[in-house]
């Protein structure tokens, strides 16, 4: 049994419900056999852990207080009633926490009955529990439709003169339809973008025709969506992300969590790209301040936990951006909630980046000397900040010797791909050339600066470009760059 429907089901429940549903079975009204009751007793003895051996089939043939001969048979029978119990036991649950599906349950009901008093009543109720709803989302806009056809199912379906509430009726269908397909164009959108899925968007047009037409082109649910998704459809266009964003910002209120998520991590991507595919320094802070809404938002702690790739990045853009005080901060406030099992190696590997920044290499050195990460990418990681610091250091064979362990490293792991270990043995092959240049062949810089791939072939690009030019400027070739 450990492995059944019944179970599996029942191992959801938290103490609470399970006691509920306790309740629920004991009422002849929901259940009117005994054995079910007393079937469910026996099993509950076993949460939440739900693995003893009590729980196999012969074992509850011979412990349960059967009323009548009961054989594996009979059992299986019972074990479908109690799930099917079960799952209606879930149904009335939800059903008793949705006023607005039971107003729609009511009136219906009352329309049926002819009871034009106690339809009103319900109708009324309606109303004001509509006028209560928090968001003016697309479930706002669906329960509006729901109003305004229960308002028009008490009309005269006879009457021969114009019935304004048939109009507002299909009125509101089509906001709550023009909504909804907005939403599901940006959320097809999305998994293009990030899962590299195809979906056929029909009607997509038509549908931004009417978004930005009286008399609906106004409202703030459309604007927002509108212009996401035209940012999602011109993900090159930086207009179209302040555009975006301002609507979203202003209207942040009307959305509920799911759909936060949706706009704040669609802008967070938007910024991430401009980033990685076009070197965009201006979007360092819009970067920022896009993971930072995700973190207040409460989006991105949803579950309870950082991604480690998030707080990675965030430290990452704030050092670039040299806002140290604020990556200081971040870095200790938000180190218990990273996942436990990352918790202490990314807070370390973090703090060591944050001082490499601050050229404390000394500590940056001893904190990633204890790392020893499994997950690839934190350990290609690893090696690039270390490589970082023997060189700046003049660190040179530690260097030489790094280079070559990290050379091996990626042709021996599966898991990276062709495009990342070739961007890897450039970094490395570029990083050696130019330890090895001694000052009578200066000119070997100039050729290695010229030479450099784009941002989307090399890791590290821009640490490459401004150690060149530091190379040169102490061999007498030109300025410096302004460094941090």
């Amino acid at each position: 049994m450990h492995d059944s429907k019944l179970i599996q089901l029942l191992k959801t429940l938290e103490a609470r419900q399970l006691s509920r549903l306790e309740i629920y079975l004991d009422s002849p009204y929901f259940n009117k056999n005994t054995d079910i009751l007393s079937f469910f007793q026996y099993l509950r003895r076993f949460a939440p852990r739900w693995t003893d051996r009590g729980l196999a089939k012969a074992q509850v043939l011979k412990k349960v207080k059967w009323s009548k001969q009961t054989g594996e048979k009979e059992l299986s029978y019972h074990m479908s009633d109690l799930l099917k119990q079960t799952e209606q036991f879930l149904t009335h649950e939800a059903l008793e926490q949705d006023d607005w599906q039971q107003y729609l349950y009511l009136a219906e009901e009352h329309h049926q009955a002819g009871l034009s008093l106690h339809l009103r009543s319900v109708l009324d109720r309606a109303a004001k529990t509509l006028q209560k709803y928090p968001f003016r989302n697309a479930d706002y806009y669906r329960r509006h439709f729901d109003w305004k056809w229960l308002l028009h199912r008490q009309t005269d379906p006879d009457q021969r003169t114009h019935n304004p509430a048939l109009q507002e009726a299909a009125d509101a269908l089509d906001l709550f339809y023009l909504i909804e397909k907005l939403r599901y164009c940006c959320l097809m959108i999305n998994a293009q973008h990030s899962l590299n899925i195809r979906y056929e968007l029909r009607q997509v047009e038509a549908v931004l025709k009417m978004s930005a037409e009286p008399p609906w082109g106004e409202l703030p649910a459309v604007q927002v969506y509108r212009t996401f998704l035209q940012l999602l459809r011109e993900h090159e266009d930086t207009e179209a992300y302040f555009s975006a964003k301002a609507l979203i910002l202003e209207h942040e209120a009307l959305f509920d969590l799911p759909e936060k998520e949706t706009f704040f991590i669609g802008l967070f991507n938007f910024c991430s790209r401009r980033i990685n595919v076009h070197n965009d320094e201006f979007f360092y802070r819009e970067y920022l301040d896009s993971g930072r809404r995700l973190i207040e938002s409460g989006v991105a702690l949803a579950d309870g936990n950082l991604s480690p790739w998030l707080y990675k990045n965030l430290v990452t853009v704030g050092l670039k951006t040299q806002d140290y005080p604020w990556v200081w901060k971040f870095l200790h406030r938000f180190r218990d909630q990273l996942p436990e099992a990352y918790r202490d190696p990314i807070y370390q590997y973090n703090l060591a980046h944050y001082h490499y920044y601050r050229r404390e290499y000394d500590q940056a050195q001893r904190l990633l000397a204890t790392l020893d990460f499994r997950e690839v990418f934190m350990a290609m990681s690893t090696r690039n900040l270390l490589v970082k610091i023997y060189y700046e250091t003049g660190q040179t064979e530690l260097l030489h010797s790094l280079l070559e362990a990290y050379r091996i490293y990626t042709l021996r792991n599966s898991a990276i791909t062709e495009r990342n270990r070739n961007q890897v043995h450039r970094f490395i092959d570029l990083t050696r050339k130019m330890a090895k240049v001694e000052k009578w062949e200066a000119e070997k810089l100039e050729e290695l600066l010229e030479q450099l791939p784009p941002a989307s072939e090399v890791l590290h690009r821009d640490w490459l470009t401004e150690q060149l030019q530091l190379k040169m400027a102490r061999f007498g070739m030109r300025k410096p760059p302004q460094t941090p």
